[in-house]
């Protein structure tokens, strides 16, 4: 009985088949579409890859150069807060911490918008 009832939904299915030129060339335009979004990734990851390591030199020169710096800033900041108890060091790190960031922070931003101005592709 069930199988009589399948058989007569399927008795009027007669499906119309594409011509295949037309199934061909959607075929090629989709595997093209495919191929564009494929590159366009290639090309982002790239250019993250190249904003990200001038980013870290950024960042690493920052710290360096403010190591070298720290005994002088330690020095001065003595000199500048003589009455308070925190101690200097802690605050030139903190303070060199923050400022190594945030120049990593915008040159990460600034490779990406110069890269993006410039169209590197991968």
């Amino acid at each position: 009985m069930n199988d009589d009832n399948i058989d007569r939904i399927f008795d009027g299915f007669d499906p119309t088949l594409t011509d295949d030129g037309i199934f061909m060339s959607q075929l090629e335009r989709n595997i093209n579409t495919i191929e564009t979004v494929n590159e366009r990734n290639r090309m982002l990851a790239r250019r993250n890859r190249l904003a990200l390591l001038a980013a870290s030199l950024i960042g690493f020169i920052t710290g360096i150069t403010f190591m070298v710096a720290l005994p002088s800033i330690c020095h001065l900041s003595a000199i500048v807060m003589q009455d308070i108890t925190v101690s200097t060091t802690t605050i030139a790190l903190v303070s060199g911490s923050i400022i190594a960031t945030v120049s990593a922070l915008f040159s990460y931003d600034i490779a990406q918008a110069l890269f993006q101005a410039k169209k590197i592709a991968g």
